[in-house]
């Protein structure tokens, strides 16, 4: 697979530079917009201190009120606002309509030009959809009107407050003056937050679109954040003394322990402690996201320069950590993150339990050494044959929890209507938090291994083991030590299916796969 002459990230470079040069321009043309709205606003505010003062040079409430002006004065000042102020929320807009589609495609066009993948195809269709749908894009028009309107109170505002201390006309225009320099500041702060967050989020939605495209090559899409490493990155602050500038450190958001992190596309960052951004300037917080200057460098790597790099961030995921009991079934890459079981569910009926070999003595000394607690496994023996007979020929799923060292069930859920997955309930949530050496025993009505997700499960509430009881006879033990990015077990999966490994075989293939460089591990239990 040869490069071309220039890399991903040198186009990608170029692909910034255009849009900040976008960007400098519609901030010119709102300065220019700003400039004539106080242009009409101090004409129209000197023609109204000539007509009705009191021929001091000041006016006041009582002046225009005994003209009966004052209600005529304010709603002029309010149509002269929103005669331009329109006009900033338009150039927004555009802005950000043109920058979000030309960083999308841009991506997918440098990945072409950078890589030979003739076999690289984003459907038109598609790619206009995305496009379309952009979450940001859709959202911004009501932050502007929010925006628009506190800027026309504001200035309305100040206006009216200077009426009511009897201000001079000099002294009214330089407040004017003050307050559209503060609006106007405003504004090119959304128009740099928002232009920054569309590069960022198109051209990471570009990637994500490639590397679904890129199904089944055996490539990883992976984005490093980069920050300016200059004195203003955060949570450093650049102000001017009389003696020059200097630095100060404030605010919780902090960029640089960021510099150099990599996730796989698609993957998220973690920005703090339950803060997570799957690019820069998408974390949903003003103290990371306001004017953040911070970027993505992209690479394609295989699975196995991916594993060996020194400074991955394996996946976080920003849900409570019980939430729900893994998914059974596998995840592919290129399917929209979807369960491939979930997708084949209606067509497989095979979910009937064979109740004579769940009561016979073959099944039953399946259980007799899962543990060295004889209570213990008749518990486990217990609970798997009333769950699986209890689910017989349906998709969902029970779960159950047990003390492993007295055998005693400290929660069920056993009423679950979501397919393939177990939701907590608040009691459940309580019995199994901070109760370590617990037993987690669940069914899979596609008799599938372990998933991620319950690798991660097992992970995040500290189980000792877990149990996976298959309608079709079949047991699989697991444990977690460390939480795996479920992007790359669907990669591996991917990999596996395209050499031809059937369903079952490829997730027993990424598993072991995995266990090689993760404290994971799993078997079947004889």
């Amino acid at each position: 697979m040869p490069k071309s002459s220039k890399s991903l990230n040198d186009l990608l470079h170029e692909i910034r530079r255009i849009e900040e040069s976008r960007e400098m321009l519609t901030e010119k043309k709102i300065r220019a917009i700003y400039k004539q709205l106080l242009k009409e606003l101090t004409a129209f505010v000197a023609e109204t201190y000539t007509k009705y003062s009191d021929g001091n040079g000041m006016l006041t409430v009582s002046d225009l009120q005994r003209s009966a002006k004052l209600a005529w004065f304010l709603s002029e000042i309010d149509k002269n606002c929103n005669e331009y102020l329109p006009d900033v929320s338009k150039e927004i807009q555009k802005l950000i309509d043109t920058v979000y589609e030309e960083c999308y495609v841009g991506m997918v066009e440098a990945v072409n030009q950078a890589y030979d993948l003739s076999a690289l195809n984003v459907r038109p269709e598609v790619m206009k959809s995305t496009i379309s749908n952009n979450i940001e894009k859709l959202t911004l028009p009501a932050l502007l009107e929010k925006n628009r309107k506190e800027i026309v109170y504001e200035i309305k505002q100040t206006v009216s407050i200077g009426l009511m201390n009897g201000e001079r006309y000099d002294t009214m225009s330089r407040r004017l003056v003050e307050r559209l320099d503060f609006s106007y500041g405003k504004a090119n702060n959304v128009v740099r937050t928002e232009t920054h967050r569309n590069v960022e989020a198109g051209i990471m939605d570009g990637a994500l679109e490639t590397q679904k495209a890129l199904s089944g090559s055996g490539l990883v899409h992976t984005a490093t954040w980069r920050t300016m490493e200059d004195e203003r990155v955060r949570p450093q602050h650049r102000y001017h003394t009389k003696s020059g500038w200097k630095t100060k450190i404030s605010g919780k958001a902090d960029h640089t322990k960021m510099e150099g992190v990599t996730i796989i596309v698609g993957d998220k960052f973690k920005l703090e402690p339950n803060v997570y951004a799957p690019c820069p300037g998408m974390s949903g917080t003003a103290r990371n996201d306001c004017r953040c200057r911070c970027f993505l460098e992209y690479d394609l790597l295989t699975l196995a320069e991916w594993e060996a790099l020194p400074n991955k961030q394996e996946n976080f995921i920003s849900a409570k950590s019980l939430d729900k009991s893994g998914k059974s079934g596998i995840i592919r890459a290129g399917s929209g993150d979807v369960s491939l079981e979930y997708q084949r569910y209606g067509r497989n009926k095979d979910t009937l339990v064979n109740k004579t070999y769940i009561d016979s003595g073959e099944y039953r000394r399946k259980f007799d050494n899962l543990t060295d607690n004889a209570d213990v496994n008749k518990t486990l023996y217990d609970c798997a044959k009333t769950a699986l007979k209890h689910r017989s020929g349906t998709e969902f799923e029970d779960m159950y929890w047990i003390d492993g060292n007295t055998g005693k069930i400290i929660a069920r859920e056993i009423s679950s209507f979501d397919k393939r997955a177990v939701s907590y309930s608040d009691k459940t949530r309580k019995a199994v938090q901070n109760n370590t050496g617990l037993l987690a025993l669940h069914t899979h009505p596609s008799s599938m291994p372990p998933s991620i997700a319950d690798f991660n499960s097992c992970w995040r509430n500290k189980y000792k083991i877990g149990y996976i009881i298959c309608h079709n006879g079949k047991i699989f033990a697991y444990t977690s030590e460390c939480e795996i990015s479920e992007r790359l077990y669907s990669l591996y999966i991917d990999k596996f299916l395209s050499d031809g490994k059937s369903e079952f075989d490829a997730q027993i293939a990424a598993l072991n796969k995995l266990k090689i460089n993760h404290a994971i591990n799993f078997w079947e239990v004889d």
